[in-house]
C-alpha cells in the first residue's frame, strides 16, 4: 500500500537522517564529524553511539532558523550548556534525545525530493525516477517506507511541499507490493557475467548492470566479472546501516561496465583495487591482496 505523507519521522539511527539533517544546514554550517564528546564512565557504548546521533540532528536543528524557533527557551539554554560540558552524563544524553524525539527538523522539499529521485542513480548509476513516483497516489517511493519509529526518532518537515500553499502529500510504498513471481537466470562467468528475467509476459529479458543505460548494443548484457575497490570501509558502514536497500553509493565500490572502464590504462599497486578473477577466487580457500584509493587489505 502506499502512505500519504507530509512529513517524515524516522528511526535515530537511520541511514536518511544523516543526510536530510544535512539538506537541512541552508547556511552550510557543517556538521563535524571529527569532533569526539567525553564520556562519564559509567556511559554504555549503546547510549555514546546514540548520543552522537543525536548531536548531528541538534546540529541542524540550531543551525537552520525555521527549526530553532519553535525550541524552547529551556532547551535552547541546555543545549548551550551541553556544548561547555567537559564531560556527557546519562542524564544528558536523555535530554538530548528526549529532544531530538520532540522536535522537528526543517528540509527544503525540492533538495528532498532531488535526493530521494535520484537514490538509485547515486547507487548503481540508473535513471533518475519520475516525479510521479514522488508524488502520484498511485507511485510512492521505497526507501520512505519506514519502519515503525522506536522512542529515539526524528521528525522532518518539508518548507515549500506545495509553492502555492496548498495541502499536498508525497507517499511511501511498501516494497512487497512489487514483488513478484518469476524467473531469473545468471550465468557468473570468468570474464563476463549474463543475468536474465522473466517479466510479466512470460517474455525473457537481459539485464546490464552498471553500463550505459541509453546503450542499445548487444554487448552492454555482456557484463564484465569486475570490481572496482575505492571507499572499502564507507561502502561496508552504507552496506550494514539497513537490513534492507542500503544508500551505498557506486562511487565507493564499482563493478561491471564502469569498473572495466576505470580500469584501462591503470599501472602499478593501483592495479590492487581491481580483481576480476571473481570466479577462480570464489570456490578457491586464498587470501588476496587489494587496497582502495586509502588503504591496502586483504
Amino acid at each position: 500500500m502506499v502512505k500519504p505523507l507530509q512529513s517524515l519521522r524516522l528511526p535515530l539511527g537511520h541511514p536518511l537522517v544523516e543526510k536530510l539533517c544535512n539538506l537541512s544546514l541552508k547556511d552550510g554550517v557543517k556538521f563535524n564529524e571529527k569532533s569526539e564528546p567525553i564520556f562519564k564512565e559509567e556511559v554504555s557504548e549503546e547510549d555514546k553511539i546514540k548520543f552522537k546521533q543525536a548531536l548531528r540532528v541538534l546540529h541542524a536543528i540550531k543551525n537552520n532558523s525555521a527549526s530553532l524557533r519553535y525550541l524552547s527557551e529551556n532547551n535552547q539554554k541546555f543545549l548551550e550548556d551541553l556544548a561547555q560540558a567537559k564531560k556527557i552524563t546519562n542524564e544528558q544524553i536523555e535530554k538530548a534525545l528526549e529532544i531530538v524525539s520532540d522536535s522537528d527538523v526543517d528540509v527544503d522539499f525540492e533538495k528532498f525530493k532531488n535526493l530521494i529521485l535520484n537514490v538509485d542513480n547515486i547507487v548503481v548509476g540508473l535513471k533518475s525516477y519520475s516525479q510521479s513516483q514522488l508524488l502520484d497516489l498511485d507511485g510512492g517511493h521505497w526507501d520512505l517506507e519506514a519502519p515503525s519509529a522506536p522512542k529515539e526518532r526524528v521528525t522532518f518537515r518539508f518548507d515549500n511541499l506545495d509553492p502555492n500553499g496548498k495541502e499536498m502529500d508525497f507517499y511511501a510504498r511498501s516494497s512487497l507490493k512489487d514483488l513478484n513471481k518469476g524467473v531469473v537466470a545468471i550465468d557468473f562467468g570468468t570474464k563476463s557475467t549474463t543475468a536474465s528475467y522473466m517479466d510479466k509476459t512470460g517474455t525473457y529479458r537481459l539485464l546490464s548492470i552498471g553500463g550505459n543505460a541509453d546503450d542499445a548494443s548487444p554487448t552492454k548484457f555482456e557484463n564484465p566479472t569486475i570490481v572496482e575497490f575505492r571507499h572499502k570501509e564507507k561502502f561496508l558502514k552504507d552496506y550494514d546501516a539497513l537490513d534492507h536497500r542500503p544508500f551505498t553509493e557506486r562511487n565507493d565500490i564499482g563493478v561491471a561496465h564502469e569498473a572495466q572502464k576505470n580500469a584501462v590504462g591503470v599501472k602499478g599497486n593501483d592495479l590492487y583495487r581491481f580483481f576480476s578473477k571473481l570466479k577462480q577466487w570464489a570456490g578457491a580457500d586464498e587470501k588476496q591482496n587489494f587496497r582502495d584509493l586509502e588503504e591496502g587489505f586483504l
